[in-house]
C-alpha cells in the first residue's frame, strides 16, 4: 500500500473523532523527533518501513509529516498550518 492508501485507509479512520495526528495519539506525552524523515507519498510503506528499521536507529523517534500531521483537518485548516515555513511543523 501506498502512504496515500495508508493515510486513507487507516490514519483518517483512527484519528478523524479527535482530528489528532497519529503520531500524537500513540505517543500522549509526546517524544522530541530525533531524525527528520521524508518520504514519497506513492512509495510503498512497507518499503519505507524496511529502510527505516534497517538504519538499526533503536532510541530514534522519527517525524514523518503523514504520522505526525493532522490529516482530517479541512485543508483551509492544514494550508494555514503550513503557510509559514518557519512557523510550520515541517520547520526543524
Amino acid at each position: 500500500a501506498t502512504a496515500h492508501e495508508v493515510v486513507d485507509q487507516v490514519i483518517c479512520p483512527a484519528t478523524f473523532k479527535t482530528a489528532y495526528p497519529w503520531a500524537i495519539q500513540r505517543t500522549r506525552n509526546g517524544k522530541r523527533a530525533t531524525h527528520f524523515v521524508s518520504h514519497t507519498w506513492e512509495e510503498s510503506v512497507m518499503d519505507f518501513i524496511k529502510a527505516l528499521v534497517k538504519l538499526n536507529l533503536i532510541d530514534a523517534a522519527f517525524w514523518i509529516c503523514f504520522l505526525a500531521l493532522p490529516q482530517t483537518w479541512p485543508s483551509d485548516e492544514l494550508g494555514r498550518l503550513l503557510s509559514t515555513p518557519f512557523q510550520s511543523p515541517f520547520y526543524v
